[in-house]
């Protein structure tokens, strides 16, 4: 299956995961594509470029800086 989830092999041979590989992170339960905030960004007056990233302030809380 192709879910958009990066993740490697450990040397145990157990399975890390690692991040999502197509802008999609989950912040309280709701799915949100990065790149759409951005767009939205790009339309407010004085931005030229933007950024938008998930950043886990602590565990569970996951927080989108911009």
């Amino acid at each position: 299956y192709r879910t958009g989830d990066l993740a490697r092999w450990l040397p145990d041979g157990n399975l890390e995961y690692l991040a999502r590989n197509d802008g999609q992170v989950k912040v309280r339960g709701f799915r949100v594509e990065l790149g759409e905030i951005e767009s939205l960004l790009h339309l407010c007056d004085g931005v030229r470029n933007s950024v938008v990233v998930a950043h886990e302030a602590s565990p569970g809380d996951t927080r989108l800086v911009a």
